[in-house]
């Protein structure tokens, strides 16, 4: 039931596509119209039949703005911070480059130069290098998952459902491969070595 000074959208008419967008308040409690529909005067436009309202939660929506607001300043200041990084690097291998007799010390010099900016480029997170952002964020709502809720799971089939808003989007895990861990199996009790006991118990 809608109330006084409930915040609506229209929906399903033509109303709602000329006023799309808009966020209508509730000037009374809907009532009965003289055709027992049931109606809510809104303000500024008049009596409008409920079944084409939907109420909007006004201060969640802008908890979300704001937090959205402030993960791009957060990514703006992390781009500005690894442009600066990019710049410096690009000069002192200008400098390198800029000296008449390039002996393998300056190129020694680049190299290292190299390694220092991409060691300096992981250091601020949000993804880094990889292009992949290193926390589980909801693309509908922009909620941040909490650590304890976020799919580690490789082998899931990453449907996840946000804590926030409710709705279902997909997340998986990448993890660098860092190499193979090679061993034998026991042939007494099938385990890997490593993890095996048979030795101990036969002592």
């Amino acid at each position: 039931m809608l109330k006084k000074g409930d915040r609506v959208v229209m929906h399903s008419n033509l109303q709602a596509r000329i006023n799309s967008g808009v966020i209508w308040t509730c000037e009374c409690d809907e009532f009965l119209d003289y055709r027992g529909n049931t109606v809510v005067r809104l303000k500024e436009f008049g009596d409008f039949y409920t079944a084409f309202l939907q109420k909007v939660d006004v201060e969640g929506m802008l908890g979300v703005a704001l937090k959205r607001a402030d993960r791009l300043q957060e990514e703006n200041e992390r781009l500005q911070a690894e442009l600066e990084l990019c710049r410096e690097y690009f000069k002192k291998v200008h400098d390198e480059l800029e000296k008449e007799d390039l002996a393998d010390e300056s190129v020694d010099n680049i190299l290292r130069l190299n390694t220092q900016l991409l060691i300096s480029l992981a250091a601020f997170g949000g993804g880094g290098m990889s292009g992949y952002p290193q926390r589980q964020i909801c693309p509908h709502c922009d909620h941040t998952e909490e650590e304890c809720y976020e799919n580690l799971d490789q082998d899931s089939d990453g449907r996840v459902t946000c804590h926030w808003c409710g709705k279902d989007y997909y997340a998986m895990p990448i993890y660098d491969f860092l190499g193979f861990e090679i061993g034998k199996f026991c042939e007494g009790c099938g385990e890997q070595e490593s993890e095996c006991y048979c030795e101990e118990a036969a002592k």
